[in-house]
């Protein structure tokens, strides 16, 4: 009965762990230095805000770190803003998205980055990352795993 008990508490706790919603802030909002396709802030959404989330975090089997953009909670213009062009059913897949300045992230963000303290990410690079695009989400790849690094 301990170990079941202790297997629920684990679960919950896992579960809310992964339901952790975070609004992102891409190009010219009032946090943002300047126009531009770089994501400017993100923040911890409390439950009571939920409304104001657009993004989450997901982590693959593989190890991938995914920023997933809820398409759904942005409008038109955010959607073109974070990937320099309108997403049509042409370009979709040949858009990404590119940080245009380096942002240092938050602690609660950089431990979802990896589970050892030494590979976490402090920083979301200015550079170019893997996009793909539905019509639900954006999905940015943060985190590549080395495995899939080594055979590109």
């Amino acid at each position: 009965m301990k170990s079941i008990l202790t297997t629920l508490f684990l679960v919950c706790i896992s579960t809310s762990a992964l339901s952790q919603e975070y609004r992102a802030q891409f190009g010219s909002f009032t946090n943002c230095a300047r126009q531009g396709r770089h994501l400017c802030s993100i923040e911890n959404i409390s439950q009571k805000d939920v409304n104001r989330a657009n993004a989450s975090f997901i982590t693959t089997e593989e190890g991938a770190i995914i920023l997933r953009i809820h398409r759904d909670k942005l409008t038109k213009e955010e959607q073109d803003r974070i990937l320099g062009a309108p997403i049509t059913s042409r370009n979709k897949n040949d858009l990404q998205f590119t940080m245009e300045k380096a942002l240092s992230l938050p602690e609660g963000i950089t431990a979802l980055t990896s589970k050892t303290r030494s590979k976490q990410l402090t920083i979301l690079e200015a550079k170019s990352y893997p996009t793909i695009i539905s019509d639900q989400y954006i999905d940015i790849t943060i985190v590549i795993p080395n495995n899939i690094e080594s055979k590109n």
